[in-house]
């Protein structure tokens, strides 16, 4: 829902919590959603960049 109303870093930290707490939920389904903002947003953007790195760090 954030998201959809362009509060992207908004969602981004929810949708990373999740991923924190349980990333199996619904087959991987926040860090899917991490994965489309990223291609709205783009590879380049610094947002991007940012939660690619937090997400990074979670998963690996």
């Amino acid at each position: 829902m954030l998201a959809a109303q362009e509060k992207y870093e908004q969602a981004l930290d929810e949708l990373l919590e999740s991923v924190r707490l349980d990333r199996t939920f619904a087959d991987g389904a926040a860090r899917k959603a991490m994965l489309a903002i990223f291609d709205i947003l783009g590879l380049d953007s610094p947002v991007t960049r940012e939660y690619q790195r937090r997400l990074s760090n979670i998963l690996f």
